[in-house]
Parts: C-alpha cells; sequence; structure tokens
C-alpha cells in the first residue's frame, strides 16, 4: 500500500507500535526525529523500517510532510533485495540498500503538484526495481503468513507439518523473507487484532483478552507492555488526552506521549 501523509502534528512524540508490515518512508518536509534504544536523535531523509517486534520512538515535525509504502511482511525482499533479517528492529537509510537513487526519486517526488502524481512516480520506481527472479518458497511464505493472519486457532506445529519441510529449514526461510521468527509474527498479528478491539469508551480487560486468544489477562499485559512499552490502560489514556477523536481505526498504532 502507498501511503500520503501532509498534514499538522499537534503532540511532540509518538510511539509507533508494531504493524506487521515492512515502511519504507520517503520524508519531503523538515527533518524528523527517530530516538534509538541508547536516547541518540537520529534524522533521516528516506528510510526503511523491518519489522519490529517493540514500539519506536518518533520525534514528528508540526508541519509532517512524506510518503511511504507499507509491504506485507513478505512483500520487502524482492525490491530491497536484502535478507529481512538484517532489518529486524532496525531503521536503516535507504541510501546503503539503493545508492543515490532514493536521492533521484526524492527529487522526482518533490517536482511532482498532485498527491496521484506522487503515487504514480512510487509505484513506477517500485516496478523497476522488482526482482524478476523466481524463488519456489516464496508461495509458502506467503501462504504460511496467510494462515498466521486469519485464524487464531492455528498450530504452528501443524503447519509445519503440512508444508513438508523441516521445522528449522522452514524458520531460516521465514526469517529471510520476513525478518522474524513464524511465532514472533502470530503474536504481532495477535497484538494487532487486540488494538483493533478496544473500545476506548467501554473496557473490559479480562474479556478482550479472552476474545483475543491470551491465556489470561496477566498474559494479555505482559505481552502489550512488551511490544508497546506502554500498559493497556496507559495506552488509551495517552490516545485519549492527546487526540480528539481516539478510536481504533486505521491509526491504532500511533500513540501521543507528550
Amino acid at each position: 500500500m502507498i501511503w500520503y501523509h501532509n498534514a499538522t502534528v499537534s503532540y511532540e512524540k509518538e510511539r509507533i507500535l508494531p504493524t506487521g508490515t515492512v515502511e519504507l518512508i520517503i520524508n519531503l518536509g523538515s527533518p524528523t526525529q527517530v530516538f534509538l534504544d541508547n536516547g541518540i536523535q537520529v534524522n533521516k531523509e528516506f528510510w526503511v523500517c523491518g519489522m519490529h517486534t517493540g514500539s519506536i520512538l518518533h520525534q514528528p515535525i508540526a508541519e509532517t510532510h512524506m510518503i511511504g509504502v507499507s509491504f506485507k511482511p513478505f512483500g520487502a525482499l524482492p525490491f530491497l533485495k536484502v535478507p529481512m533479517s538484517e532489518l529486524k528492529n532496525s531503521l536503516v537509510n535507504l541510501e546503503l540498500i539503493w545508492g543515490n537513487e532514493p536521492f533521484e526519486l526524492k527529487q522526482q517526488l518533490l517536482a511532482q503538484k498532485s498527491v496521484r502524481d506522487h503515487f504514480l512516480t512510487v509505484e513506477t520506481f517500485l516496478t523497476a526495481k522488482l526482482s524478476n527472479r523466481q524463488n519456489h518458497f516464496a508461495a509458502i511464505i506467503a501462504w504460511l503468513d496467510l494462515q498466521l493472519s486469519s485464524s487464531r486457532e492455528v498450530h504452528l506445529e501443524d503447519l509445519y507439518q503440512k508444508i513438508g519441510y523441516s521445522k528449522r529449514h522452514i524458520i531460516q526461510e521465514f526469517r529471510k523473507f520476513v525478518g522474524l521468527t513464524p511465532k514472533d509474527l502470530k503474536q504481532i498479528y495477535r497484538f494487532n487484532d487486540a488494538l483493533k478491539a478496544i473500545d476506548p469508551n467501554q473496557i473490559n480487560w479480562t474479556s478482550l483478552a479472552l476474545t483475543c486468544d491470551y491465556y489470561d489477562q496477566a498474559h494479555f499485559n505482559n505481552q502489550f507492555k512488551n511490544f508497546s512499552g506502554l500498559t493497556p490502560s496507559e495506552y488509551v489514556q495517552f490516545r485519549n488526552q492527546f487526540l480528539n477523536t481516539p478510536s481504533q481505526g486505521e491509526d491504532v498504532h500511533f500513540v501521543p506521549v507528550s
């Protein structure tokens, strides 16, 4: 999915929670800052955000202007041509992967006057980057991802047996295509189900935990904290405090914190 954002942000910092996607971002406005684990601020023009198992602390600029691409977990490899395991929990400058091409792409985008032309420019660029080399395991990874995302009742060991390769080989290939293990991705999908199920106006955490296939509320709280850096109550509190309409729509992964 290609997306475009050009709007005023009313808060200073936000946590971006795991989305289950790989994000490619071209910043068209003022420099944006990301805070790494060691607290260092990094300014970036264009970057790729690999699969994350924790939140990213981001300081957006008031006038945020950027365009990006959200890839399915296995969808970025044919374009980036680097093992996704190397991008896990990382934000990598695109110039390290594509050389000078991101600079040229950004200049082309800045010259465009309509959002439609922005989209067409990115689409044309990505089409040219797409690898035509076939990998017989790609279809298996896509099928496995579909099973993980479509049913909470699925058991990994059953899926491994249906595929017919050894568990070790499947996990190895999955890490190359996705960046995570199938177990990690399944937990992220469950976490995202929980985010979308939260009703800020009426919350029964125990009921929500069981509905989303957690063992109990304690298990849910622990997993939620691992992925977001916040307790479920803090998540709702921050969104209620900083957002005018904190509905659980497309923006469930963005939590203003200051």
